[in-house]
């Protein structure tokens, strides 16, 4: 990324802070985490302006933190901005726009509207399928929410095998967020099963520890 000189001292601040609130993120330490982000995208706007990719991954990771706290309807505006943002910089397949197009579809399978959230989630699996096809955390993951809108329409046989390989390659895929992810997915599969009214096979998963 090419910086003002004057401004690189602030921006490795602005960096560094990132950091810290990803940090405090991963340990469940959310309202720490939400105002080292604010603090980061304030900074991050004022050295470099509205129309740049790290204001997009800013406004990305605060939609994120909201919605990991429940505050789903907070989170939403910032996950559209930073996708908006992303499609305008011409980033619309970078990581940052798979992250906002999954939490789109997880926004609406948590408001009951599994059908609206298949579009986005299969948008989000597709980015990582085409430029990072090594990123198993991604694809897994990607699988797991997709799989979940489509079993969230009854269409349970479909929405199986997605959610068997997702939960699966998350058990072996790296990442600071995999535990959570992995429950994520492990609940998923009960719910599918109890939908399915096959009681054994929802019991083998809830036995499973987080």
């Amino acid at each position: 990324m090419k910086r003002k000189h004057v401004g690189d001292e602030h921006l490795d601040v602005a960096i560094m802070m990132t950091d810290l609130a990803l940090a405090l993120h991963d340990k469940g330490e959310y309202n720490e985490a939400e105002q080292k982000y604010r603090d980061s995208l304030a900074m991050t706007r004022t050295l470099l302006g509205e129309e740049h990719f790290y204001v997009a991954d800013g406004m990305a990771n605060l939609g994120r933190v909201l919605f990991d706290k429940g505050d789903r309807d907070g989170a939403e505006p910032y996950f559209n901005d930073s996708y908006g943002l992303c499609r305008k910089l011409g980033e619309e397949k970078s990581s940052v726009a798979d992250d906002c197009l999954q939490y789109q579809a997880l926004t609406l399978i948590a408001r009951n509207d599994p059908a609206g959230a298949e579009k986005p989630a299969r948008q989000a699996l597709a980015i990582p399928r085409e430029t990072s096809p090594e990123n198993q955390f991604k694809i897994a993951n990607g699988k797991s929410v997709l799989g979940a809108t489509i079993a969230g329409q009854h269409r349970l046989q479909e929405a199986e095998p997605l959610l068997l390989e997702g939960y699966q390659d998350l058990l072996d895929a790296p990442g600071t967020r995999r535990s959570k992810s992995i429950e994520r997915a492990r609940r998923r599969l009960i719910d599918l099963y109890e939908a399915w009214g096959k009681p054994e096979q929802a019991a083998r998963y809830r036995m499973l520890q987080p």
